[in-house]
């Protein structure tokens, strides 16, 4: 799947439901309307975006008033990667709740896996004029990003850099700064990015592979095989546990 819905899904799983509709509704079938799109969120936070999709549909059959409902469908599409209902549902979605940050980063988490850079840019940056977006870390995260696919490292840094200070306890900048750093010619200042990611999450395994894949880059092998040691013991999933293994593979 791609990098950009990855990193989308795992944001919003690790926030939960929170953006399900909480308040009185007009409709008299509000309560079913509220049913189904929990049920069609829980079921997209576990992976089942066809599930979600039906029960999502079956909320806006009762009421086509809230945002969230569009939100949520729009995620599920583009979990699904059927990127023109996406677009679609999410550009009702911002209609609707036009001051829901969340719905803009999704817009522009859409606009980027079609590489659509300066539509990208430019929903990140409407999430962070939002008064009530509360994730301002994210979208700086993403804009450094698109920086980054484009080539523009110095702008990427500025962002990544905006966003740790956002909130110094969201992980994904510190390893894309390091990213750019190492990309910009600068393996010194990337390895001092993840040391200092590390202080602040000591039990973040895919920093250690990132600082494993760097040292070993660097041919500074016996530092780089004790990174990896550590990533591989604990990374959960099994894929990136294969790719740590094959590197240590190769240093043992």
């Amino acid at each position: 799947m791609n990098r950009w819905i990855l990193a989308l899904l795992s944001l919003w799983l690790v926030a939960g439901c929170a953006g399900t509709s909480g308040g009185t509704k007009k409709q008299q079938n509000s309560t079913v309307a509220a049913a189904f799109q929990e049920i069609g969120a829980r079921e997209l936070a576990l992976g089942l975006p066809e599930a979600a999709i039906g029960d999502l549909t079956r909320a806006l059959e009762a009421d086509d008033a809230d945002p969230n409902t569009y939100h949520f469908l729009g995620l599920a599409y583009l979990q699904l990667q059927q990127y023109r209902d996406a677009e679609q549902v999410l550009g009702i979605a911002v209609e609707r709740g036009p001051e829901i940050g969340e719905i803009h980063n999704t817009l522009g988490t859409l606009y980027s896996v079609q590489r659509r850079w300066p539509e990208a840019q430019a929903a990140f940056q409407r999430a962070l004029q939002c008064t009530d977006y509360r994730t301002p870390e994210v979208a700086l995260y993403n804009i450094g990003r698109v920086h980054a696919e484009q080539g523009d490292f110095a702008a990427a840094a500025v962002a990544l850099q905006q966003a740790i200070a956002a909130n110094p306890g969201y992980a994904p900048p510190y390893l894309e700064l390091a990213h750019v750093r190492d990309e910009a010619g600068d393996p010194e200042g990337a390895n001092q990015v993840l040391q200092d990611a590390l202080t602040r999450f000591p039990d973040n395994g895919s920093i250690f592979f990132a600082r494993g894949k760097l040292l070993y880059r660097q041919h500074l092998y016996q530092q780089a095989l004790a990174a990896l040691s550590e990533a591989h013991r604990l990374v959960k999933d099994e894929s990136e546990r294969a790719e740590i293994q094959r590197y240590i593979d190769i240093l043992e």
